[in-house]
């Protein structure tokens, strides 16, 4: 039985990491992952082009973060700001500085970067 539970892990360990560089890959040349694809959104970093291979990966890689709940303390004036814990989906573009934009918006930032 324990060899079983190893076994899985190992599998999910290696599945993890094989999505990591797919993915990195993907964001390098063409700026968007198959889900992104499907959702016509994109990754650009801060001069609105594709992530290089290096900021990539870092951002694949720290999007396990994502996965971590962080605890948020409640606002005793705000009912809608409950105490407890939430995930942070954005965690890994803040650290690296990339951006998730939608597809048809990236001529209009181009535009406004170049003024």
């Amino acid at each position: 039985m324990y060899f079983v539970e190893l076994n899985l892990w190992i599998k999910i360990f290696i599945s993890t990491i094989l999505l990591i560089i797919q993915n990195t890959f993907l964001e390098t040349i063409y700026g968007k992952t198959i889900g992104k694809q499907i959702f016509k959104i994109r990754v650009i970093d801060d001069k609105a082009s594709n992530p290089d291979f290096i900021l990539s990966l870092n951002r694949n890689i720290l999007s396990i973060l994502n996965l971590i709940p962080i605890y948020i303390f409640g606002d005793s004036n705000n009912p809608y700001k409950n105490e407890g814990f939430r995930f942070y989906m954005n965690l890994n573009n803040n650290i690296c500085k990339t951006h998730i934009i939608k597809e048809s918006k990236l001529i209009e930032i181009k535009k406004i970067q170049k003024e």
